[in-house]
């Protein structure tokens, strides 16, 4: 006669439910028993859901120079000696055929304490000498890529700093999840 196999025993790896007893919350020292589980908690928590603030810092429409790292985002900057990305040399880059149109993304250069800085930024209005612009941030998640802020980071940029105007996006004919700048 084949008899079937007996189940294993059950695993006890998880703590049981912790049992209530009856008490009088008013009391004070249940009272503080049952806030000290609280308060245990509530620290558990902050310390496990501890997130860094990101510092957005407001466009200021000052005349200077100086003040253009006050209007746009560290985590946008893509810097010379930056080894991550292909690097062009700045000397050889070829001067604008055209001028830039709503909509195209550019590579914008600022001089900020004898440093070359570059920014990628999307058109948004094409004025005479100026041009107003949104500037990208790059992507933490996703390497090589730059998305647009919640917070928009407007600014008017002129046109000797417009390095480079960056060719359209090509549609990868993947999902929407990876098609991206």
């Amino acid at each position: 006669m084949y008899r079937l196999p007996k189940a294993s025993p059950r695993k006890s790896g998880r703590a049981p439910r912790r049992r209530g007893k009856s008490m009088i919350a008013t009391d004070t020292p249940n009272k503080n028993e049952i806030q000290m589980r609280k308060e245990k908690k509530r620290k558990q928590r902050k310390t496990l859901a501890k997130t860094k603030k990101r510092r957005v810092s407001q466009y200021t429409s000052s005349e200077n120079e100086d003040d253009i790292s006050n209007y746009s985002g560290e985590e946008s900057i893509l810097e010379d000696e930056e080894a991550d990305y292909t690097v062009v040399d700045p000397d050889c880059m070829p001067a604008l055929q055209s001028l830039s149109k709503e909509s195209d993304f550019i590579t914008v250069k600022f001089q900020v304490k004898g440093k070359g800085i570059y920014y990628i930024a999307k058109v948004i209005e094409e004025m005479e000498n100026e041009t107003e612009v949104s500037f990208l941030r790059r992507s933490n998640t996703i390497t090589n890529n730059f998305s647009l802020p919640i917070v928009p980071d407007i600014a008017t940029v002129g046109l000797h700093d417009i390095k480079m105007i960056l060719p359209k996006r090509k549609c990868s004919g993947k999902t929407k999840r990876k098609q991206w700048m």
